[in-house]
C-alpha cells in the first residue's frame, strides 16, 4: 500500500531552546541519515506559539528496514540530545506511518 513510510518523533521544547533542538539535529542526525540508503526527506516541526511548544521530527524512508539498519536495529530508539535528557513529556519511542496519501506541490 504505502511507497514510503515515516518515522515520528515527538517531544515538548521549550520555545527558547529550539535553535539548540535544530543544531543537534543538524550535527547529529542529517550529517548521518542522508547519505543513508532508503532515507528521503527529513522534517523538523514545532507547533506555533504557546510554551512550550510541541516539537516533532519526521523522517521519511521507503520501508521499516532501511530504518531498522540505520538506527542499529532498534528503529524506534530516540536520538534525545544530551540537553533533553529531564524533559517530562519526551518520547522515548519513535512511532511509524505508512503513507496512504500524499500531494505535493512544487
Amino acid at each position: 500500500m504505502s511507497t514510503a513510510i515515516i518515522r515520528l518523533w515527538r517531544a515538548s521544547v521549550a520555545r527558547d531552546r529550539l535553535d539548540d533542538w535544530v543544531q543537534v539535529y543538524c550535527g547529529r542526525v542529517l550529517g548521518k541519515v542522508r547519505p543513508a540508503d532508503g532515507f528521503g526527506a527529513f522534517r523538523f516541526l514545532a507547533e506555533p506559539g504557546g510554551e512550550p511548544c510541541r516539537a516533532a521530527a519526521l523522517t521519511q524512508w521507503t520501508d521499516l528496514p532501511a530504518i531498522s539498519w540505520f538506527f542499529g536495529g532498534a528503529p524506534a530508539r530516540a536520538v534525545i540530545p544530551d540537553f533533553a535528557e529531564r524533559l517530562a513529556d519526551c518520547d522515548h519511542k519513535a512511532g511509524f506511518y505508512d503513507i496512504v496519501l500524499s500531494e505535493v506541490r512544487a
